[in-house]
C-alpha cells in the first residue's frame, strides 16, 4: 500500500492575506509641479517595519519616506525634474513577533509629463 500525501498553499503558508497596496496606479506627475501621494500597505497583521523602493528608481526629485512604528502608509512627494515614464518596485516588511512577519511589493509606474 502506496500512502500519498498533498499539500495545497493557497497565498501564504500561516493562512494569512497576502500585503496589498493602495492606491493601484499613481496619477501621472508634471515637471515643475509639486507631487504628493499615499501609498498605504493593507491586510498587515504586525506593525509595518519598513516600507521602501526595492528595484529601479524613483523620477529625479521624488523621494519615498516612511517613519516606522507611526503607521502602515509612505509619502511618495517631490517636484519632478526630468520628463519620462518611470516603472519602480515599492516593497514592504512587517515585523514579527509570536508570528511570521509578512512581506510584499507592487509594481508602480509614474510618467512625468
Amino acid at each position: 500500500m502506496v500512502a500519498i500525501a498533498v499539500l495545497l498553499v493557497v497565498g501564504c503558508s500561516t493562512g494569512r492575506a497576502a500585503l496589498a497596496f493602495s492606491p493601484d496606479s499613481l496619477q501621472d506627475a508634471s515637471i515643475g509641479q509639486p507631487y504628493d501621494a499615499i501609498i498605504s500597505v493593507l491586510h498587515n497583521e504586525t506593525p509595518v517595519g519598513d516600507i521602501y523602493v526595492s528595484k529601479a528608481a524613483l523620477p529625479p526629485g521624488v523621494t519615498l519616506t516612511f517613519t516606522a512604528g507611526s503607521s502602515s502608509s509612505a509619502d511618495l512627494t517631490g517636484t519632478r525634474t526630468t520628463a519620462g515614464s518611470y516603472v519602480f518596485t515599492i516593497s514592504a516588511w512587517c515585523l514579527g513577533t509570536n508570528v511570521n512577519g509578512q512581506a510584499g511589493e507592487k509594481s508602480y509606474s509614474l510618467v512625468v509629463n
